[in-house]
């Protein structure tokens, strides 16, 4: 007899496929969002998704749900209680995989007449039936026995009526390979020798269960010790884990360790069930209601107005539940191993955790409740791993810390210049100083001196608190003197000591650059997602919007062994922003009517003139604001006229996208089909290197790997035009410069209050901006979240640089730069810094507004949607974070020359930055979309390069700009009438007197600017010969250190403009050229092994929905490639165009395309042939020999006792 192989541990994810095919249940799934199954084997048609919301009992046999308020079965449990039942249930019997051939056609018409009741099925339908895999078990228990008999495993008898341990050896031989279905059957001398192996195996394991564990426990410890024992290494063992797991225990999310908690869920669950001051529905009484009529139907149920609720659902919403969306959909997870706990010290835990430091972890998917799994550790989260949140997030993480080292060097070698600064040579020794100010360029070591003519002098040329008077009674006039420093920092050992870091900070740039560049492949590697299996088609023609036209396209004339999925984006963006805009008024309606109310456009018109007749005039105002149910009903019914009108409108096809099954497959399609879009938009047929590769055959196609993963594309936005996003992008700068200009304002009035001050409004103005930033870029119409983020970061970026340090540069006096007392330059800065590392990183440690959400909000919410959206965290921009690590590193960079110790409180807070936002990223904040490289290359190219400008050029201002006092000498010592001494008085303290002395001797200074920066005049680059004539003011070390940075700053701006054009040769050079080189090393994974892994499927993230809402047609599109599941309905209630359906009957649209199309075929099992729907699944099992004589495999990984076993379902 042939060999067979195993196919329920060689390749799980080919059997999912067919399961899914025949509306098996998914690994993964919650239990309840698909079809009932009873545990003697046959169907039973049950409500979906009853039992799921944790408040009451579970509905439905053991289909208690992934938040129910019990422990949720498939299969058994191995609870004691549990155990005769699920026994007594549990039919071994062969009845369900005969042989018989007898009711065939009865099956096939009972299988015709559901498939023609509900149309074309989806993989969701709830006419099929649900795999618990209790097949292993048997197979398992059926081997066993036949091995310790010393017989080949023939017609398999059926088995004696297994008790709890029996089932439990049961549940640990697939496990462990004792039972392996129809597999590894060569002998019976092998078959029995491997039985007694896995016999001693499992006595050993059974014998630590049996001792001293409750029911539960030894639950736990059998999931926990079988985890083990299987590696996470490759994806079909994950799958196999999966696979495995089903036939034991689902995990429920309210039974979570506490160890594992968040600590705001830990103190949520002890006050709601103790005051009711925190969860007002305490001692209430919590009713089972049926769920809404669509999600009882499959989800496919929509009233004649388009919604998929009749009436108004009472509901109890669980606070539990919610923080278990909190926990397994907003945060992100991944997937552990559970193994038995042992004593440890803390020492040895800490070592530990050390050791783990190159750990891989495998992101989970939301809402995982198969494999265990926990939230990622803020603080031992490996690095590498960081790219779990998608590519973008992981570099930006690589680029705090590059930028944190970079600053760490660059500070330890201006050392030498922080002792200058803080010596006797410099400024006495900087005796009164602050600890961190004293190793700055500040300037303590001062003298007053006559100024004859300075008492007509400006504010801004010297300010009052460098002058002071003494009144002379025989001049009957006042004397003014004025405030000299006596420090002179530009040495030439000191200035070109800043030189060498200028050149080591270049250094530092190129080899950040290189390791960012080391660390996207890292990221890349480690996370598989559909950008590596799919291309996408800029220039599809108009009328190509038949998704299996593409596939046959790719499948005849590229020669890829499959496709996988086809999405084609038309451009109806007006369209679906009205419907989606048309859900959420009909979903905020609801919430503000009373339950039973009928959702019927009718009884709701009379709701809303009722309303509107009775308000008053306060409620009429507050509407204006907070819309009603009148303001709510009148945006219906003109959204419902425009969604009519717009339908009737022909929509282009304006993108495609393809995904294949392998990663070589994609890349060979990108090679052969490159062309530049130079070429495409002139038609250039000659450079097509095979005429096959012409569309139709006359269309050249502009192909290339998608920018971004799926969830990055904003599908409402997708089309808009290249002009309207200018004429967008032109406003919205507008009104960011508009902000600056203010908020400078703002700023330098208050500076003149208090110094102190000021820097806090800078931080406050800095915090509060990126809020502006979001409303601005939402009047921007961007086809990605890479292009919003992009807008974000240039109106953010630009923002805080100039708020931060050139607003403050700018404001602050020139003479005041050295001023060691409140309102010098330097002093501010300090606490511009100490702002940067405390305040801010405090207030988001704090997160004020995710704790109102959570612990306010939340459990005062009327509907469970309502309360998980208070779940869902502050929303995060990448591009906010990023401008945060820019603007520290821009500001350390411009003063660096006056205070070098800036470096390190740079460093220091980049250090903080990066834990804090590791802790807000795996705990409190929003998932954000997953981004690609763009915004980090983007970043490094511009904004980090012009940070390096700034600090070549500021540090040649700073440099030529000693001794900071706008005062130089006189060619004759001071009038006769300064000689004395004199008790002058400040003119900003009045009441404060200053002893000083004048001799013949003591010469007298004039004002001359030494501000070559608002000199006025031509004063760049900034060189000794830029002195006004007779002004000069430059020692000769001076001159030699100024000369040096004015040529070298030139030199940063050809150098920065170098790097500038080399980004816009290389987009060029793709524009003609296209791209077709991959430095990704090819990972030989397929698609459909990859477990967390989602296509290009046309959604839009929704404020009022807990999940987002599809904006094509379900039906084609199988649950393994939607990354996302929701407990309580299916993925068909969000599926906006079955509202379409009902509110355009009536409506003759004949063939219109109104929105983008996608579809999915799962590959089967043996080529590259597929499942186009589920009748074609079962005639292929039709067409099989299923004879007993032949057992052999036919399908990869899968056998004939398989398959004639989902045959038997199908009849079922």
């Amino acid at each position: 007899m042939p060999q067979q192989r195993n196919w329920a541990t060689e390749t799980p994810k080919a059997t999912n496929r067919l399961k899914a095919k025949f509306g098996a249940k998914k690994p993964g799934l919650p239990i309840g969002d698909g079809p009932g199954y009873s545990q003697t084997g046959t169907p039973r048609q049950t409500n979906r998704n009853r039992g799921l919301t944790g408040s009451g009992t579970a509905r439905g046999s053991n289909n208690r749900g992934l938040y129910g308020s019990s422990t949720s079965s498939n299969g058994f449990s191995v609870n004691d209680a549990e155990e005769d039942e699920y026994a007594s249930e549990i039919d071994f019997s062969e009845s369900n995989v005969s042989d018989s051939e007898a009711s065939e056609s009865e099956a096939s018409e009972r299988f015709d007449d559901e498939y023609d009741a509900s149309g074309r099925q989806s993989y969701t339908s709830n006419s099929v039936i649900e795999f618990t895999g209790m097949e292993e078990v048997q197979n398992a228990e059926r081997k066993r026995q036949a091995a310790a008999m010393g017989t080949s495993t023939g017609s398999p008898q059926a088995p004696n009526r297994p008790g709890g341990d029996d089932l439990l050896r049961q549940y640990m031989g697939v496990l462990h390979g004792s039972g392996r279905g129809p597999a590894g059957m060569a002998s019976s001398r092998d078959n029995s020798t491997r039985s007694r192996e896995d016999d001693s195996s499992l006595n050993g394991m059974e014998g630590k269960i049996s001792k001293g564990l409750s029911s539960h426990g030894r639950s736990d410890f059998i999931l926990n010790q079988s985890m083990s024992d299987v590696s996470v290494g490759t994806r079909s063992t994950r799958q196999s884990r999966r696979e495995a797991v089903m036939v034991a225990q689902r995990l429920n999310f309210l039974e979570d360790d506490p160890a594992e908690m968040t600590y705001s869920r830990q103190i949520a669950l002890h006050l709601m069930h103790k005051y009711k001051w925190y969860n007002p529905r305490l001692g209430e009484t919590h009713e089972s209601f049926d769920e809404c009529e669509s999600s009882q139907l499959g989800g496919a149920f929509r009233t004649a107005d388009g919604y998929p609720m009749r009436t108004v659902k009472p509901e109890n919403p669980s606070l539990e539940n919610a923080w278990a969306y909190f926990e397994h959909f907003t945060l992100t997870r991944y997937v552990y191993e559970p193994k038995p706990l042992t004593q440890k010290t803390r020492w040895e835990r800490i070592v530990r955790k050390f050791q783990k430091g190159n750990k891989e972890l495998e992101r989970a998917e939301r809402n995982e409740n198969i494999l265990p799994t926990k939230l990622y550790d803020p603080i031992w989260t490996p690095h590498n791993q960081l790219g779990d949140w998608g590519i973008g997030w992981g570099l930006y993480f690589a680029s705090v810390r590059g930028v944190m080292v970079l600053c760490l060097v660059a500070g330890f070698c201006s050392i030498p210049n922080m002792i200058f600064f803080s010596s006797e040579a410099y400024s006495g020794g900087q005796e009164d100083a602050p600890p961190l100010l004293a190793a700055s360029a500040i300037c303590t070591d001062t003298d007053w001196v006559p100024c004859p003519r300075c008492a007509g002098l400006s504010r801004r040329q010297v300010p009052l608190e460098r002058l002071a008077f003494v009144e002379s009674i025989p001049l009957g006039r006042n004397l003014t003197f004025a405030m000299k420093n006596n420090c002179y920092g530009t040495t030439l050992q000191a200035g070109m000591l800043h030189f060498g870091i200028l050149c080591v900070v270049l250094l530092g740039l190129f080899m950040l650059n290189r390791y960012l560049m080391m660390m996207e492949a890292i990221y890349d590697g480690d996370e598989q997602s559909a950008q590596h299996y799919t291309v996408v088609i800029k220039n599809p023609p108009d009328d190509a919007t038949d998704t299996d036209e593409w596939r046959n396209f790719f499948l005849k004339n590229l020669g890829v062994a499959h496709v996988v999925a086809v999405t084609v984006s038309v451009d109806n963006d007006d369209l679906v922003k009205k419907i989606v805009e048309r859900r959420e008024n009909m979903k905020m309606m609801e919430l503000l009517l009373d339950p039973g109310t009928v959702l019927e456009m009718n009884v709701l018109a009379g709701i809303a003139a009722k309303v509107d007749r009775t308000r008053g005039a306060m409620d009429s105002f507050v509407s204006l604001f907070l819309p009603g149910i009148p303001e709510l009903f009148r945006r219906i019914v003109i959204l419902t006229i425009d969604i009519r009108g717009l339908a009737q409108h022909d929509y282009p096809a304006t993108k495609v996208f393809v995904t294949f099954e392998t990663e070589a497959d994609q890349r060979r399609v990108v090679e052969e089909m490159a062309v530049g879009k130079f070429y495409v938009q002139s038609d250039d047929k000659t450079v097509v290197k095979d005429p096959k590769y012409l569309f139709r055959g006359e269309h050249m196609l502009y192909v290339h790997e998608p920018l971004e993963e799926p969830n990055s594309y904003r599908w409402i936005s997708m089309n808009e035009r290249m002009v309207d996003r200018l004429w967008q992008q032109i406003l919205t700068t507008i009104a960011t410069m508009a902000s600056i200009m203010l908020v400078a304002f703002i700023v330098r009035i208050v500076h003149d209050w208090s110094s102190l001050w000021s820097a806090l409004a800078i931080s406050l103005f800095n915090g509060a901006f990126p809020e502006f930033a979001k409303i601005l870029v939402k009047f921007e119409g961007h086809s990605t979240e890479a292009a919003v983020q992009t807008s974000m970061y240039i109106k953010i970026c630009l923002f805080r640089w100039v708020n931060t340090a050139v607003v403050i540069t700018m404001i602050t006096p020139f003479t005041n730069t050295l001023f060691p007392e409140a309102g010098g330059l330097i002093t501010q800065i300090y606490a511009l810094f100490f702002t940067e590392i405390f305040t801010m990183n405090v207030i988001q440690l704090s997160d004020p507004y995710g704790h109102l959400m959570r612990h306010f909000f939340a459990p005062r919410a009327k509907t469970q949607d309502e309360m998980n959206l208070q779940m869902k965290g502050l929303e995060v921009e990448l591009a906010e974070r990023y401008t945060n690590m820019t603007k520290i590193f821009f500001l350390a960079l411009w003063y660096s020359s006056v205070y070098p110790f800036g470096f390190f409180m740079a460093s220091f807070a980049l250090f903080i930055n990066y834990f804090t936002d590791r802790h807000s990223l795996m705990r409190t904040w929003k998932r954000a979309p997953p981004l690609g490289p763009g915004i980090s290359e983007f970043s490094r190219r511009y904004f980090v390069t012009m940070s390096f400008l700034a600090m070549a050029l500021m540090s040649s201002y700073f440099w030529a700009s000693y001794p900071y006092d706008n005062l130089c000498p006189n060619d004759k010592p001071s009038p006769p009438v300064f000689w004395g001494s004199f008790n002058i008085t400040r003119f900003s303290a009045p009441h404060e007197e200053i002893p000083v002395n004048v001799t013949d001797e003591t010469i007298s200074y004039r004002y001359c600017n030494q501000d070559m920066l608002r000199s006025g005049g031509r004063s760049f680059p900034f060189l000794p010969s830029q002195q006004p004539p007779g002004d000069e003011w430059m020692t000769e070390e001076q001159e030699t250190v100024t000369a040096v940075y004015g040529w070298a700053a030139v030199g940063a701006i050809f150098f920065t403009l170098a790097v500038f054009v080399q980004g816009w040769v290389e987009q060029l050079q793709k524009f003609v050229w296209g791209e077709t080189k991959n430095l990704m090393e090819d990972q030989r994974i397929n698609f459909s092994d990859v477990t967390n892994i989602s296509a290009y499927i046309p959604q839009v993230p929704s404020d009022v929905f807990s999940y987002p809402l599809f904006v094509c047609n379900m039906d084609d599109i199988g649950e393994e490639v939607i990354d996302w599941r929701d407990p309580r309905r299916p993925h068909a209630f969000y599926d906006l165009t079955k509202d379409a359906e009902k509110i355009l009957e009536g409506i003759d649209i004949g063939d219109k395309v109104i929105f983008s199309q996608m579809k999915h075929w799962p590959p089967m099992m043996n080529n590259s042939a597929s499942f186009d729907d589920s009748l074609l699944g079962r005639k292929m099992l039709d067409e099989e020999d299923l004879s007993d004589s032949d057992d052999s495999l036919d399908y990869e990984g899968g056998s004939k006792e398989f398959l004639k076993q989902m045959k038997q379902w199908s009849k079922n």
